[in-house]
């Protein structure tokens, strides 16, 4: 099993630790070369370094700023390089190209699988967000993450999983275990 997932804050994150917890190998994409600085916050940057660091290979898209354009393109990428995209969303119409919505939208275009995970009685936060990062935040049920963002998987034998480890799109190739 391969996780893939941008890594943002709250479920993406979850996600990742979860593929890792469960023997998994976990794949990243970075949206842009600014995408550390500019959008990782404090709060969660020891958790990004520590999923980069775990990571089976990370690839970072040919943008060099971080905005929906970027988004929007890691998102394709990712899609077109999963058999299965599990989604944390209530089901909104897409606001942007590189939101939740709208990669949930191009999955189903391109017949990927969805699975969408949003709890019964969650509900996104009313009034405006309390930083930047907040964009898309939910309240959620107590045991479950919050934000809906976008988290993919794709299975080892997949030919899909190329576009991940063929060395033209990796930028800094890593191994947890190279016995697998």
């Amino acid at each position: 099993m391969t996780g893939v997932s941008c890594i943002a804050v709250a479920a993406d994150s979850i996600f990742a630790e979860a593929v890792l917890e469960l023997g998994g190998d976990f794949a990243i994409i970075v949206p842009a070369a600014d995408y550390r600085q500019r959008q990782v916050t404090d709060d969660h940057a020891d958790l990004f370094d520590s999923l980069v660091d775990r990571a089976t290979c990370v690839r970072v898209m040919p943008h060099d700023e971080s905005n929906r354009a970027a988004y929007a393109s890691a998102n394709e990428t990712l899609v077109n390089s999963i058999d299965l995209l599990f989604a944390v969303w209530d089901g909104r119409a897409p606001v942007d190209r590189g939101g939740t919505a709208a990669v949930v939208e191009y999955a189903r275009s391109t017949g990927t699988h969805v699975e969408i995970i949003w709890p019964q009685g969650a509900q996104r936060r009313s009034g405006p967000p309390s930083g930047p990062r907040q964009v898309d935040a939910a309240t959620p049920l107590p045991g479950f993450p919050a934000p809906p963002s976008p988290m993919r998987i794709s299975h080892p034998a997949s030919p899909k999983r190329e576009l991940l480890t063929g060395r033209p799109v990796i930028d800094h190739p890593r191994r947890r275990n190279p016995e697998r």
